[in-house]
């Protein structure tokens, strides 16, 4: 059994949009009473909003403490007060008690076995979490999530759930995905995807999950940015490669409707209707669509005729073309993760 995760909106209100040390700040400060110094708890509060795994050098760089009495006051708080525990030798710390995430208004609860895959992208959050921490309007929540993009007028069957509700209600945002609220000329929602493991299909789990967001985003004129985080450039190509079939099996190329057109006249024989112009013309528009156009495999052709023949020649849908405005931004984070491939 991995780390499990909180389930379903909570009952708190959800905190306006914030920079993630203000975040962090605030969340550190519901520990008080333990003697934790402000920097510790705001450190604290920081690990555990983004699912509980530290490592000595990020203790560092947050609280800019070189190694001596002070880090070794901190952990000796922390693990005598079973707040944390060390998971991996004496370097790789988890937080350990289901009160402290709930205390901090975390998405997570300790128990069962560790995943290093899960304990990795954990890591990754909070190194980058800890380079941008003074930038504006991030949110690290599921219950701030939702309300935010409830108040844009998403509709909340647009909201990536996770797969199990519980307690009949649906469970927001599952995974540690800091978001950005809508910034820029052209307004873009940030969305933070830390990656861990040899494979993509964790990457393509959650650009399938985030569809309708984008969609519902993308007829209000907000794009999505999703920024990725590996630690090395063998996964960052394989994000990218998903990325490209992802976005290309969505992509609508306007020259779509003149083929289906064509393709009608063609499959129904209606030979007085076409020139040799447009059978020239049918031909190449093949080609493109079905034949020999790169990434022809992902573009699923022949269902979106059968479903044109079947509506007739409908509108397009609002956000219909949600791919036309994400973007792909890529981080790579140059620290060692080893730790983390550690854990038994």
């Amino acid at each position: 059994m991995k780390r499990r995760e909180l389930t379903g909106p909570t009952d708190r209100p959800a905190a306006a949009p914030a920079s993630f040390r203000e975040i962090a700040s605030d969340r550190g400060g519901r520990l008080d009473g333990f003697g934790y110094v402000e920097g510790d708890a705001e450190f604290l509060g920081a690990v555990t909003v983004l699912g509980g795994f530290f490592v000595r050098r990020q203790y560092h760089e947050w609280t800019g403490r070189a190694s001596g009495w002070a880090e070794t006051e901190f952990l000796a708080r922390a693990t005598g007060l079973g707040h944390v525990r060390a998971c991996v030798g004496a370097s790789l710390y988890t937080v350990c008690r289901d009160w402290m995430f709930r205390k901090v208004g975390a998405d997570y609860s300790a128990g069962g076995t560790i995943s290093r895959a899960f304990t990795k992208r954990r890591l990754l959050a909070l190194d980058y979490m800890t380079l941008r921490r003074d930038q504006s309007n991030w949110m690290v929540d599921s219950a701030s999530k939702a309300a935010y993009f409830q108040s844009l007028g998403v509709a909340a069957d647009c909201l990536p759930t996770g797969v199990r509700p519980v307690r009949g209600k649906p469970r927001y945002f599952p995974g540690v995905i800091p978001i950005r609220t809508a910034h820029g000329k052209v307004p873009m929602v940030e969305i933070l995807y830390p990656h861990a493991g040899s494979t993509a299909s964790h990457f393509d789990r959650q650009l399938k999950l985030y569809e309708p967001l984008a969609t519902a985003l993308r007829s209000m004129g907000i794009g999505c940015r999703w920024r990725v985080l590996a630690e090395d450039q063998v996964q960052l190509l394989r994000l990218r490669n998903a990325w490209g079939k992802w976005v290309t099996s969505h992509k609508r190329d306007p020259t779509e409707l003149e083929y289906f057109v064509l393709k009608k006249s063609f499959v129904n024989e209606r030979w007085a209707e076409l020139s040799v112009q447009d059978i020239d013309r049918y031909a190449e528009l093949r080609r493109i669509h079905e034949d020999e156009g790169p990434g022809y495999r992902f573009r699923r052709a022949e269902r979106r005729y059968r479903t044109w023949l079947e509506r007739g020649s409908p509108l397009v849908e609002p956000g219909g073309d949600f791919a036309e405005g994400c973007e792909l931004r890529e981080v790579l984070l140059k620290h060692d993760y080893t730790l983390a491939d550690r854990i038994k």
